[in-house]
């Protein structure tokens, strides 16, 4: 049985949400103080990501971050893509990436259920994050969710001392205001 090591906050009950107008990367942004149903973009005083954490107890140990929810895609032949990162931004260039998909066209005017999960693990000693087991479904299709490097580094982090964060991303296309991404799992397990 796994144990929660952390969690963002998404839950059924009150999603994380991004979405709207614009073809970048949109991070999930942190729920703290952020009630259900406030739109699209973070209210003003959100300037980070939600993340979950490693942390002591995942030095040297394999851990799984997974994710959940679903998307509603808008447009002339729309397609989305998803990306996991370390970091805490809401500036997907400010991340590192940890895996991806390609772009993957779907139907207008259409919801989607998805989830992912990925395994890593790391350690002081080696000062990487490996990733691999990479999964993406998507409306129940397994989509090709790749991990971009050999390791992350831990760049003046130490397993034992500090927590790294990761979080995800969406990228919709083309730009439409009815594009919307509801998070509502997002956790590091052990």
């Amino acid at each position: 049985m796994s144990n929660v090591v952390s969690t963002s906050g998404a839950s059924g009950y009150n999603p994380l949400v991004v979405g709207g107008t614009g073809v970048g990367v949109k991070i999930f942004p942190d729920a703290s103080g952020w009630p259900s149903g406030t739109g699209f973009s973070p209210p003003t005083g959100i300037s980070h990501a939600a993340v979950v954490y490693t942390s002591s107890s995942t030095e040297g140990q394999q851990f799984t971050i997974l994710a959940a929810g679903n998307l509603y895609v808008h447009g002339t032949s729309p397609t989305v893509l998803f990306g996991l990162y370390k970091g805490s931004s809401l500036t997907s260039t400010s991340n590192t990436l940890v895996a991806a998909c390609a772009a993957t066209s779907l139907t207008t005017a259409a919801s989607y259920p998805f989830s992912l999960s990925i395994k890593g693990q790391g350690d002081a000693n080696s000062g990487l994050i490996q990733f691999g087991s990479a999964n993406l479904l998507l409306n129940g299709v397994a989509v090709t969710f790749t991990v971009q490097a050999s390791g992350i580094p831990l760049t003046a982090q130490d397993l034992l001392l500090n927590s790294v964060p990761f979080c995800l991303g969406v990228q919709f296309g083309p730009s439409d205001t009815l594009n919307k991404a509801n998070l509502q799992q997002f956790q590091l397990e052990q």
